[in-house]
């Protein structure tokens, strides 16, 4: 795994965690809806990259 990979797998994981720490601290209503569609895709991501 070249150092440009390791990079991207890093921050795809942080984007999803920070995404998840936000749903975590307003966990009601339309905008923890949208924020954990961001998190899904996020960690989509995160597996399409892992996977290459």
């Amino acid at each position: 795994m070249s150092a440009d990979e390791l990079r991207e797998q890093v921050a795809a994981a942080a984007r999803a965690a920070q995404t998840a720490a936000k749903v975590a601290a307003s966990p009601s209503g339309r905008s923890s809806k949208q924020m954990l569609a961001k998190v899904k895709a996020d960690l989509k991501a995160l597996e399409e990259i892992v996977r290459s």
